[in-house]
């Protein structure tokens, strides 16, 4: 009998003693992402023009108001962080329909620039230049003509985060969130353009021992590369 009363004791101390470390690890988790700096990249809302041409910095056009805003980001609270837009149209009003009016705007964050082949469609433009396809099929990160390349949208990117130490919201595009994301988790650039950004989600990057890290769940985590199944 004492031996069976001491094994009963014995597992609610080991229940107890897991118990313990489980509420300590996650008080510290807690802590450390509270005290990490924090980066929050937002694509504008739908336009009637994200028709699948390449839509860059040439067309300016107002965002869908029937598009639908992503829940998520009804949850965040602006003014806990400095917000950064990207001076086009589709991201200003982004910001205006959730009711936020404070914030700066920077150049830096446009979308890409595609040069000449902005508003065509995929097809036409390797008909035209000839030389992406080839730049494509050798991997490499291919200019668009008289525009920019994925090289270019990272240094802009990347100059505007180093001016800011502050916890950031960055209402953004599609091509400057991939840029971000890609060179995190050292994906090779010539891939960057698989990585899909959905509209109006919230992805938050934080800072782990002034390393950034995405922060995301697995679901979101599989629907932004979703292109890489398989692969």
């Amino acid at each position: 009998k004492n031996k069976k009363q001491m094994k009963i004791h014995s597992e609610i101390q080991v229940v107890s003693d897991i118990s313990n470390f489980l509420k300590d690890y996650f008080i510290e988790v807690n802590n450390i992402y509270l005290n990490s700096r924090k980066i929050i990249l937002i694509r504008h809302s739908k336009t009637l023009l994200n028709d699948g041409s390449f839509l860059g910095q040439k067309r300016d056009p107002s965002i869908d108001d029937t598009f639908e805003f992503n829940k998520k980001i009804y949850d965040l609270v602006f003014d806990d962080y400095k917000t950064i837009s990207s001076p086009q149209k589709r991201a200003k009003e982004t910001l205006n329909h959730l009711g936020i009016d404070d914030f700066q705007l920077d150049d830096r964050l446009k979308e890409f620039n595609y040069g000449k082949a902005e508003g065509m469609f995929f097809d036409d433009i390797i008909s035209e230049f000839p030389f992406i396809e080839k730049d494509i099929k050798n991997q490499l990160d291919f200019r668009f003509p008289e525009g920019e390349n994925y090289t270019d949208l990272l240094l802009r990117m990347n100059d505007l985060l180093s001016e800011n130490n502050d916890d950031l919201i960055l209402l953004t595009h599609q091509g400057p969130i991939r840029a971000i994301i890609g060179s995190i988790i050292e994906l090779p650039i010539h891939l960057w353009h698989q990585i899909e950004i959905p509209y109006t989600y919230p992805i938050e990057i934080i800072y782990l021992n002034e390393i950034p890290t995405l922060n995301i769940d697995r679901k979101k985590f599989r629907e932004l590369f979703k292109n890489f199944e398989g692969m």
